[in-house]
């Protein structure tokens, strides 16, 4: 209404009297649509003032009902949206779900066994692979999940991945500040090509296809097409990603899923026991060294970056952060 104002009054005197017309209907239009607009509150506000516990606030649904948009109503997804606890409950989540994919991809038998290198490229691929699984999750809306709630966690988890990817990334020897942007625009570009390409395998109609569509996609993105890599490594874990996804999609229940309780068990990795190459020969893995291992850190630390780059260690059983490196080897 202001610009129209300053409008009006710009114009000649002779033409004042129009003026004044047009302010008035301007002025009449306007407070109908605030009318209407404050029935239309009244009408949604309106069982507040019978039952403040109406589903219409409700932020949270109870136990009987299923989390779906239908059982909530608008300021009741207004404030599950923006409300202070909420948002501090789903970054716990998310945080909880993602360092559940951390202590996954940080297991040792990924770069022994399992043949992959100890390189920036294997890990992320490897995180991502699990995060990836987070997300079918997230995005499939189970039944007793709460599909906004959901789409949100997802949004805080993928944020811990870039933010968490940055740190790795300003951590690699020789990255100057100027490329670290261009590297983790390449980083997220083949994250989501993977998934594109691992989404497309699962919705294959039959098992076999899907079977032989993720082997592919899984050789492609983690193994980086290797040719020294057998078919049989690739197998077992195509065979890995299938348990994993089962295991998060139907047997984690609503209940864990919304504590954030680790979705991966710890006896759940792939077998990597007498892998064979491509003769049918058993292939020699030597034995593992965590002298040999410049990622190998003791009694269960993990390492992390901040989005600056400065390494800390974190215990994911007692929770407890430090910037200082945990004992040696030896000492261990």
């Amino acid at each position: 209404l202001v610009p129209e104002l300053f409008c009006w009054f710009s114009l000649s005197r002779e033409r004042e009297s129009q003026c004044v017309v047009q302010l008035v209907f301007v002025m009449f239009t306007v407070a109908s649509r605030t009318s209407r607009r404050i029935a239309c509150h009244l009408h949604y506000a309106a069982p507040l003032l019978v039952d403040p516990t109406s589903r219409l606030f409700s932020a949270l649904p109870d136990a009987a009902e299923t989390g779906s948009a239908s059982t909530r109503g608008p300021l009741g997804k207004l404030w599950t949206r923006m409300s202070v606890t909420a948002q501090r409950d789903r970054a716990v989540q998310a945080e909880c779900l993602y360092a559940a994919a951390e202590r996954k991809t940080a297991c040792t038998s990924w770069y022994s066994e399992g043949l992959l290198p100890r390189t920036f490229r294997a890990k992320q691929m490897v995180l991502g692979l699990h995060v990836w699984l987070l997300h079918r999750r997230l995005a499939g809306a189970q039944s007793g999940d709460c599909a906004d709630e959901n789409k949100l966690v997802q949004e805080h988890v993928f944020e811990l991945l870039w933010t968490d990817a940055t740190g790795r990334i300003r951590a690699e020897p020789d990255v100057p500040e100027m490329r670290v942007a261009k590297y983790l625009k390449s980083a997220q570009q083949l994250t989501f090509q993977s998934y594109m390409h691992y989404d497309h395998a699962l919705s294959l109609p039959s098992r076999e296809e899907a079977h032989s569509d993720l082997s592919t996609a899984l050789w492609h993105h983690v193994y980086q097409s290797s040719s020294s890599v057998p078919d049989d490594a690739v197998h077992r874990l195509t065979d890995y990603v299938f348990a994993a996804h089962d295991h998060v999609m139907n047997v984690h229940s609503p209940e864990h899923w919304k504590e954030g309780r680790t979705p991966f068990p710890d006896s759940m990795l792939p077998d990597w026991s007498k892998i064979v190459d491509n003769e049918g020969k058993v292939l020699h893995v030597p034995p593992y060294d965590p002298a040999d291992d410049p990622w190998f850190l003791p009694g269960g630390w993990l390492a992390a970056q901040t989005e600056a780059g400065e390494r800390y260690y974190w215990h994911p059983k007692t929770r407890k952060a430090q910037w200082e490196h945990p004992d040696t080897i030896s000492a261990a």
